[in-house]
């Protein structure tokens, strides 16, 4: 949906746009060199070319990189010297050395560091450490990180804990928010200072909803479970969340049909691994290794295995549910927040 969403952009608002611009700056153009009927109005093509230029920005991601204004906005004046000589050749020639300046300047947007405070500290962990002190937050970042340490860094407090990562193509810090070990809202931010307020607002005593990050950090996303997992509804949301994906085989559908209907089973935490159901007594990852798994195998048939693949038995989908409750742990009963480790 993301990549359908980009390319729709590019296609409207990129290439929409450099048709646009190609039309009004051709028109003033003709304008500026005297001819007696440009396409266009100078104060529409003008207009035009202002909105055509903007629109190829935000259709390529380029938004906030005004330098290339610059650029568009001086086509009409390259352009218009080569219109006296006539004929396509020389209006060809105008055409390629009024975009080249387009290229020198995103040559000059390469070179300048996007992130110039990581590299300025040495790793992102100590650029986050000095934004969240700017931004008056006593945290302290997870100095045990040592993977990926300029696009990567962490902050935990109690139950609750940010992962921060950095975009390739543009300037933006994304940090994931973290609830009992589970991703429950997400964000991206070319500000680090904001970002480092948001992180020290999530993880504060207060421990705030999704919703109430969101409303004051807008570009804060709660995740879709958010809402059940911060109402303590999450192995029933994930139920209801396998019992309507159609993704799986028919076979594999059949098996989370039938065990929703166990009482025992209902109440753990179900996922796939795989082509495999599996249940987990913790809602967080890692999950737990301690219960059974079913597996189809040929039609109508299915396997129930260990986490280690240890073979339990084999035989209908009814026959397979009563191994895995047999083989439930002792102490087994309703999925609890956090995970294996904890």
């Amino acid at each position: 949906m993301k990549g359908t969403k980009q390319l729709m952009r590019f296609v409207c608002l990129g290439v929409g746009g450099l048709w646009l611009s190609a039309l009004c700056g051709l028109s003033l153009a003709m304008d500026l060199f005297g001819h007696d009927k440009p396409i266009l109005h100078p104060a529409l093509a003008w207009t035009g070319l202002l909105s055509a230029a903007l629109a190829m920005l935000a259709g390529v991601g380029r938004w906030g990189q005004w330098l290339y204004l610059v650029a568009f906005l001086t086509w009409p004046f390259v352009l218009a010297p080569f219109l006296r000589f006539g004929g396509y050749g020389s209006v060809l020639i105008g055409a390629v050395l009024a975009f080249s300046p387009v290229l020198l300047i995103s040559k000059w947007y390469r070179k300048k560091p996007m992130y110039p405070e990581i590299q300025a500290c040495g790793s992102l962990a100590a650029a986050l450490q000095d934004a969240l002190r700017s931004a008056g937050s006593t945290l302290s970042i997870d100095s045990q990180v040592s993977v990926m340490p300029f696009s990567y860094a962490r902050v935990e407090a109690g139950s609750r804990f940010v992962q921060l990562y950095v975009a390739a193509e543009k300037r933006l810090f994304l940090p994931e928010f973290l609830g009992a070990r589970v991703s429950l809202a997400a964000g991206s931010c070319p500000d680090l200072i904001e970002t480092a307020t948001a992180i020290d607002f999530w993880v504060s005593p207060e421990s705030p909803l999704t919703q109430v990050i969101h409303e004051r950090f807008s570009w804060v996303t709660p995740e879709a479970r958010a809402a059940a997992f911060e109402s303590g509804n999450e192995v029933e949301w994930k139920w209801r969340q396998m019992l309507s994906d159609t993704s799986h085989s028919e076979q594999l559908r059949l098996a989370v049909l039938r065990t929703s209907e166990n009482p025992r089973l209902r109440k753990l935490f179900p996922y796939t691994s795989l082509f495999t159901l599996c249940f987990s007594r913790c809602t967080g990852y890692p999950f737990t290794r301690d219960v059974p798994c079913i597996t189809p195998t040929d039609p109508g048939q299915f396997s129930v295995t260990l986490m280690n693949e240890e073979l339990i038995g084999k035989g209908d989908i009814g026959t397979c549910i009563d191994l895995v409750v047999a083989h439930l742990p002792p102490d087994c009963g309703a999925a609890r927040r956090g995970t294996a480790e904890q």
